[in-house]
């Protein structure tokens, strides 16, 4: 269990060359559904509710994963975003563009 392996299953999920995410049906449809829970949820408890679906869908995926690795990851990626302006445009126009779990998490 660790931030490395959620680190695989995100790398896994956000290629451009695996449509995992994208996929109306199956994998995508099965993280859709997940997040669309939380289209109700705000502020911290929207994070918590993300941490817990990415925990469970990466193990659903054969990733050794804890809710603990999520939380890391996403830590790991608020200071960066903070922190590091040239790591807040790349995600800034990552997500705006082809991110599709981003989507998949905010339009649920």
């Amino acid at each position: 269990m660790s931030q490395a392996k959620f680190q695989e299953f995100i790398k896994k999920m956000t290629t451009e060359s695996s449509s995992d995410a994208a996929n109306p049906t199956g994998t995508g449809a099965e993280l859709a559904r997940a997040f669309s829970e939380l289209k109700d949820k705000n502020g911290e408890e929207k994070v918590q509710g993300a941490i817990e679906k990415f925990a469970a869908f990466a193990k659903s995926q054969g990733f050794d994963v804890t809710e603990a690795d999520v939380k890391g990851y996403f830590d790991s990626l608020k200071t960066q975003y903070e922190t590091n302006p040239m790591v807040a445009t790349m995600l800034d126009s990552y997500c705006s563009s082809t991110c599709h779990i981003g989507s998949a998490v905010g339009g649920g």
